[in-house]
């Protein structure tokens, strides 16, 4: 998380003695224009899905470069400049651009039954080995789902708040997973199997981690016109 430099309240003690209230509000002020500068926010409710697929654009373009030249280490930034750009009603040009780009954007990807993250393996071409081998790891993906449907389910039960949901599910699914690797080559050998072989299950999850969704873009590449890909390209850029 990123706070931000500290504001030194010492600043604003006479002013708060002469008007108290005038003192607050400028201390306040100060506070804002610092969090402001930390705290990625959208003002407008109704700007709050095209901010959602800025978002997915900057992190989708961030990864696709991962493992490239790219020097950017963290993508906050790139994501607080794009989302800035929703906030500033300075330049109502270029805001009502953006807007218009991301709306016909969004517009285009449901048409297709698309999603950003889809269109950017598309750009890389149709891979037949890629997505015939996440039809193969699909068994291995279905034996790493144990201790992620009981975390699941023990947080729904636990934790009916949904602010806390998500952080309880993540630190069950961190001990049941723990636990279950632990338990596997015990099973192993009660299957009579080498215990080693455990080491698949966890080695076969993640690769089809790395895979998944790939087989679908596969599919995708023959349903999906080449102008509407083509259109979308452009729309993206």
């Amino acid at each position: 998380v990123e706070i931000g430099d500290p504001v030194e309240v010492a600043d604003f003690w006479a002013e708060y003695k002469d008007n108290a209230r005038e003192g607050i509000r400028s201390l306040t002020a100060e506070v804002h224009k610092g969090l402001a500068k930390s705290v990625l926010h959208i003002e407008r409710d109704k700007d709050l899905q095209r901010g959602a697929l800025l978002w997915e654009l900057v992190k989708n373009d961030f990864l696709a470069k991962k493992g490239t030249n790219s020097k950017e280490a963290n993508p906050f930034p790139s994501i607080k400049s794009a989302l800035d750009k929703l906030n500033d009603r300075s330049d109502t040009k270029v805001y009502e651009g953006l807007k218009k780009k991301l709306d016909a954007y969004a517009e285009l990807l449901n048409t297709h039954g698309l999603s950003d993250e889809q269109l950017v393996l598309l750009k890389k071409g149709r891979k037949f080995p890629v997505a015939l081998l996440e039809l193969v790891l699909i068994p291995f993906a279905v034996l790493n789902s144990p201790p992620l449907i009981l975390a699941t389910l023990v947080s729904k039960f636990a934790t009916p708040n949904v602010e806390f949901y998500s952080s309880v599910r993540i630190v069950l699914f961190t001990f049941f997973y723990t636990l279950y690797m632990l338990l596997l080559p015990f099973l192993m050998v009660a299957l009579s199997l080498s215990w080693w072989y455990f080491l698949l299950i966890p080695s076969g999850g993640w690769l089809y981690l790395k895979v998944r969704g790939c087989f679908m873009v596969f599919i995708k590449s023959f349903a999906v016109p080449k102008e509407a890909r083509e259109q979308l390209n452009n729309l993206r850029e």
